[in-house]
């Protein structure tokens, strides 16, 4: 907290006046980051189930 507090220009105790502690200034770090990160599930995918032929011939003999 103390090196975040000096890094906005504030002390220590003045940044508990925007955050209640730790834990919940590093949610709202995490939150942040990860917020431009796409977690949408992808959609149905076309795989090789969707081939209509087999990439090899099957063997003979």
């Amino acid at each position: 907290m103390r090196a975040v507090a000096a890094e906005l220009g504030l002390t220590t105790m003045a940044a508990y006046r925007y955050v209640a502690d730790r834990d919940e200034l590093e949610a709202l770090i995490v939150e942040e980051v990860l917020r431009p990160l796409d977690t949408t599930p992808p959609g149905p995918r076309r795989s090789s189930a969707s081939c209509t032929r087999p990439a090899l011939p099957a063997p003979t003999g």
